[in-house]
């Protein structure tokens, strides 16, 4: 493990974090002062057991602050880190990123078919009201209705098909939002484990110094 370095890893975290990931992991929030790395490891052990892998991974962010070689809490990490990718890879993960390189994207996109198979329903539903005869047409339907019997039919048959395109998208929409979440809890632990055992990857950022000026630097580690 390298020499310690002086790195702040919230601003780490803030700099690679969306800022929605940030509040979710981080968060800003008055610190308990009393609270010791034992304490926050604990509480993730804790949080393990009831499967709130979120929260555990905010208690390990905590610990890190304090303590960035906490052996138990960098044993733990990387148990985690392990569980989760062999989660990711038995849920066919590996398999489906091939296909959706960004599985966020993917659900986003199922989102949206969803949404306009739900407005095609609605619409279907408002054409075949609208082709239902009314008044003095209802006397006429006997003979010059056979034209909106076939639309009505059509726009029957066409309404009667979404539902199982509807389930196979829900079925897509679960698969997907496991898998995203999956690979990003995996992908903050993995910062995590990086930042505490490898800091002078990192010092860039609480430096001022561009990226690529660091890729330049000799770390040590």
């Amino acid at each position: 493990m390298s020499a310690a370095i002086p790195i702040s890893l919230p601003h780490v975290l803030s700099h690679y974090l969306t800022a929605q990931q940030y509040r979710r992991y981080v968060k800003s929030e008055h610190k308990n002062q009393f609270a010791s790395p034992q304490h926050y490891y604990n509480t993730a052990l804790r949080d393990l057991s009831i499967r709130d892998t979120e929260s555990a991974i905010y208690n390990l962010v905590k610990v890190f602050e304090i303590d960035p070689r906490h052996m138990p809490s960098l044993h733990l990490a990387r148990t985690m880190l392990f569980g989760l990718n062999k989660l990711f890879h038995e849920a066919g993960g590996e398999l489906l990123r091939t296909k959706h390189p960004n599985l966020n994207t993917w659900r986003l996109k199922i989102e949206k078919n969803l949404q306009e198979k739900e407005l095609e329903m609605q619409r279907l539903r408002n054409e075949i009201q609208l082709h239902q005869p009314k008044g003095i047409w209802r006397l006429l339907d006997r003979w010059f209705g056979q034209w909106r019997r076939k639309k009505i039919m059509e726009l029957e048959t066409r309404l009667g098909q979404i539902p199982a395109e509807l389930r196979k998208l829900q079925k897509e929409r679960t698969q997907a939002t496991k898998l995203a979440q999956l690979q990003e809890y995996a992908n903050v632990v993995s910062l995590l484990l990086e930042v505490c055992m490898f800091p002078a990857r990192y010092s860039w950022i609480t430096e001022g110094k561009s990226e690529d000026e660091a890729r330049e630097q000799v770390w040590y580690g």
